[in-house]
């Protein structure tokens, strides 16, 4: 894959005792505990803005969401820089927001009130020059992509719906039949 930029997102499962407002904290626990192989910086908070970002854990390489978009909360990787080569930017990519989400499920601060689903992913290319809104593109990340989903969920167990049309940021949509824990992709993505 070209670009290395990349977003997944991977959304919450509703559930009315979550917290939100425990959200910064814990992300600041994140960053003074070091949870993370990488540098951390800093927590923004976004709540204010509807269908917006959520709460930001702000990196050097990456940022790490509880995103508010398509009004359906969830975790969102953002890659901005230093990532994989081009063949493994996808896994990485994956890896990491995998790991994020399995932190995030074990924060004693939500007693269990947050946990993610695994039967669907947002993937999304915010790179226009290195990956184009256009078939081609699609080929290339549908190709990479389902090799790493057929290790994840088994071939055949999942579909890609492309996203919206450009002017968009390309984007796909990963709809599984199979509902793994978060803690089984972790362990398959070797985190």
């Amino acid at each position: 894959m070209k670009s290395e930029k990349l977003q997944i997102k991977f959304f919450a499962k509703p559930n009315p005792h979550f917290d939100v407002e425990l959200l910064v904290p814990v992300f600041q626990r994140f960053i003074r505990e070091s949870s993370f192989d990488e540098l951390l910086i800093d927590v923004v908070d976004y709540k204010h803005v509807k269908h917006g970002p959520g709460v930001v854990l702000i990196g050097d390489a990456n940022d790490y969401y509880l995103d508010e978009g398509e009004g359906r909360p969830g975790l969102l990787f953002s890659r901005k820089r230093h990532g994989a080569g081009p063949e493994g930017r996808l896994r990485e990519g994956f890896a990491r927001a995998v790991r994020a989400c399995a932190l995030l499920e074990a924060a004693p601060e939500f007693g269990g009130n947050l946990a993610f689903a695994t039967t669907e992913a947002l993937i999304r290319l915010p790179d226009r020059l290195n990956a184009p809104n256009d078939d081609a593109t699609f080929t290339e990340v549908s190709a990479e992509l389902g090799v790493l989903l057929d290790k994840l969920y088994g071939a055949g167990n999942y579909s890609l719906e492309r996203g919206a049309p450009a002017p968009e940021a390309f984007s796909v949509r990963v709809k599984a039949t199979k509902a793994p824990a978060v803690a089984e992709l972790l362990s398959a993505l070797g985190g």
